[in-house]
């Protein structure tokens, strides 16, 4: 958590979670970051079924943009919605970076604190998964099909493959298997064709063939009107602290 939080401390964007500071309580260091009231993108959409998750997911996506263009570039590594919180105006920010990744400009590939896939295999790119050829570390590429699944799980409210054994899932991810189309409930009707179209080239088998988060935004911003979000109230003096 020390290097992560080294990291995090320099991070300045309405989508990325602010950092406040660090606690080391003799044996471990916490991360100290502003209370999220609505909690994360799930329990929100939960309590709020009807809000524009096309705003959303384009928030994420700016996220991801300013953490792939930072200097060195950050990547996340663990993409989804248990780790999309909102803020108390209803934007959508990124949070948890315990697997936080940076470019090493030495050696021309990326290198992220764990070699992991992360916490849920659901969202990770097959080139991550232990025997897939090629197997690499977290890359801006991962974290863009990451995105893919998190916006499956935006507009379906389940993860990809949900119900799925971890074996199975595992085989899908490697041969390529999409999830099929969110068809029911008030996500699936805010998915159009585009949309869709745009959620599985994030999935692309190719690294290289998936679009950046500069891509999705212009994407977003050119094709969507984005509804202004309701306010709701601010709560200025709360702190969370990320163990």
């Amino acid at each position: 958590m020390c290097r992560e939080a080294a990291i995090w401390r320099y991070l300045r964007h309405p989508n990325v979670l602010p950092f406040l500071g660090a606690v080391y309580n003799g044996t471990e260091i916490h991360v100290v970051t502003p209370f999220m009231e609505n909690g994360s993108v799930m329990d929100y959409l939960e309590r709020n079924p009807d809000v524009d998750r096309v705003r959303l997911i384009l928030d994420v996506a700016k996220g991801l943009h300013y953490l792939h263009t930072f200097i060195p570039t950050i990547i996340h590594g663990d993409i989804k919605g248990a780790n999309v919180l909102i803020t108390d105006d209803g934007a959508a920010c990124i949070a948890d970076f315990g697997t936080i990744g940076i470019k090493d400009d030495a050696r021309t590939n990326f290198n992220a604190s764990s070699t992991a896939v992360g916490r849920t295999f659901a969202f990770a790119a097959p080139e991550l998964l232990e025997g897939a050829p090629g197997h690499s570390r977290h890359t801006p590429q991962s974290d863009m099909y990451a995105f893919g699944g998190l916006c499956y799980e935006l507009f379906s409210g389940d993860p990809p493959f949900a119900g799925w054994s971890p074996f199975s899932l595992v085989n899908a991810i490697s041969n390529g298997t999409l999830p099929g189309r969110p068809v029911a409930g008030p996500g699936a009707a805010q998915l159009d064709d585009a949309l869709w179209d745009m959620i599985t080239r994030c999935w692309r088998s190719e690294p290289s063939e998936r679009p950046t988060a500069k891509v999705v935004i212009q994407f977003l911003e050119e094709r969507y009107t984005v509804a202004v979000r309701r306010s709701v109230p601010f709560v200025g003096s709360k702190v969370w602290l990320v163990c």
